[in-house]
């Protein structure tokens, strides 16, 4: 198996991970892409040094370091204020995250799910789409 083939099998195990852990949280399968999209959007501007973009306050490592429902509750501000023009002025932070929202229940799966997609520095922006 060649290194490009066992680095997308890699991020496809993750993703799918994402997915039971994201189910478990009470989100439906329909909801899981737009779920991973906002996550891996925030985890991927710090990949590639790109979070200046965002307040420093709704940064990955701010969501990160939360746990349960402290984590849940500011995961739910951050998709609203990065959405609110009065608050974010970034086009694409603004098209992004647009009437965003959480369907999750708890913060308990979620902290599991930040943990997961703590994918290896090589991989950027380019290599996922």
């Amino acid at each position: 198996m060649s290194d490009v083939t066992r680095t997308t099998t890699d991020i496809v195990a993750k993703l799918w991970n994402l997915c039971h852990i994201l189910r478990d949280d009470g989100i439906t399968y329909n909801e899981y892409v737009t779920e991973l999209t906002f996550l891996l959007f925030l985890k991927m501007m710090q990949e590639t040094k790109k979070e200046d973009r965002l307040p420093k306050e709704y940064r990955w490592t701010g969501l990160a370091e939360r746990s349960g429902l402290d984590q849940l509750e500011h995961y739910r501000r951050l998709l609203l204020e990065l959405g609110d023009t009065k608050k974010t002025t970034d086009p694409l932070i603004l098209a992004i995250f647009a009437d965003a929202q959480t369907k999750g229940s708890s913060g308990n799966n979620r902290a599991d799910s930040e943990r997961s997609l703590k994918f290896p520095s090589v991989i950027s922006a380019a290599a996922i789409g």
